[in-house]
């Protein structure tokens, strides 16, 4: 009984810091610096810089700091990839974002990544809009620990009142696509994530994959 009153009233300051309070710019501790992800990866995928494309000034973007916004292209077939980064806090569901945009959203199974030892259970979505389909992937990582979205927001609510900074990331990668040719997106994303990991440090992949369990 004592437990499930504990849940109640956490979920309850959960709900009122989201709704109630109002937001202000989140400040990090500028992590992203300390990540390196490089725009020529194995002379396979080739990247450009886009993050000045994301207006971090604009209030819609007060729950992020930083963000790393790439968008790499296949040279041997053409495949592309936007990986982003975001250095945020009070992370929102891709799903708002897009909607808004006039996506239609479908969730889709989660897929697991096998990094390095480190598991990531990552999430799946498809979004639909006229004749244009994407396959976005994404997964949270806070303070080197893969979150789902309910740990996110309770490690929230008690950094608040602790008065703690925590590290927290968001990891996308959004892959345009025909529909039907989402197993095919998925194998796109897991050829990109492994030659990725191959040039990051150990830190590096703590931040963005998560610590290796064990």
């Amino acid at each position: 009984m004592k437990k499930r009153i504990f849940i109640i009233l956490v979920l309850a300051g959960v709900l009122v810091i989201e709704f109630f309070v109002p937001k202000q710019k989140y400040v990090s501790q500028d992590l992203l610096k300390d990540i390196n992800i490089p725009m020529n990866i194995d002379n396979v995928w080739l990247g450009k810089d886009i993050s000045s494309t994301i207006k971090l000034q604009d209030e819609t973007y007060n729950f992020v700091s930083n963000t790393i916004a790439n968008y790499y292209t296949n040279r041997y077939n053409g495949n592309k990839v936007m990986f982003l980064v975001l250095d945020a806090g009070n992370f929102h569901n891709p799903k708002v974002c897009f909607g808004a945009s006039g996506y239609q959203p479908t969730d889709l199974p989660k897929e697991i990544f096998n990094i390095d030892g480190r598991k990531v259970d990552a999430n799946v979505l498809l979004f639909k809009k006229e004749k244009e389909n994407l396959l976005l992937i994404y997964w949270l990582c806070i303070d080197k620990r893969l979150s789902s979205w309910s740990q996110q927001k309770v490690k929230d609510f008690f950094y608040s009142i602790i008065g703690k900074k925590k590290t927290g990331l968001m990891v996308r990668l959004e892959i345009p696509i025909a529909i039907g040719n989402e197993k095919y997106a998925i194998t796109i994303a897991e050829q990109f994530i492994s030659e990725l990991s191959l040039t990051l440090s150990d830190t590096e992949k703590d931040y963005l994959f998560g610590k290796r369990k064990g």
